[in-house]
């Protein structure tokens, strides 16, 4: 019979329209589970980006400070010559600025010549028990 077939039909279609409407709900919570990754994965980039900001402010203000620091050093240089001509100071007597961190009587002395080795060519042979 006609309508016994029209109602499997329908039942088939009826089936069918509920796997569809489950995988367009699989479909949904899907994309509402990568939007929110997608969401996630923006924060964490405007966290770097601001992360890259702070540290080229801080890199350039660094860089100031040095300059500021060289800057301080050579008019604290020039002060010094002029104390020192003002006092009559000979420059050869100032520390090189290389060294001025390093107190005068700390310094290391320069090269000493070797004592000859009891052991050298020419002396006798020195002989130590063990």
């Amino acid at each position: 019979m006609i309508s016994g077939e029209v109602a499997e039909a329908f039942e088939k279609i009826v089936a069918n329209a509920k796997k569809v409407d489950a995988l367009v709900a699989e479909i949904a919570n899907g994309s509402n589970e990568q939007g929110h990754g997608i969401g996630q994965l923006n924060s964490a980039v405007a966290a770097m980006d601001k992360v890259t900001q702070d540290n080229a402010a801080t890199a350039e203000e660094s860089a100031k400070s040095a300059r500021d620091l060289e800057s301080h050093a050579k008019t604290l240089r020039g002060a010094v010559i002029e104390l020192h001509a003002l006092f009559n100071v000979p420059p050869e007597t100032t520390a090189a600025p290389s060294d001025s961190a390093v107190p005068r009587n700390s310094r290391t002395p320069g090269p000493r010549r070797a004592a000859a080795s009891p052991n050298a060519p020419g002396r006798p042979r020195v002989l130590t028990s063990r």
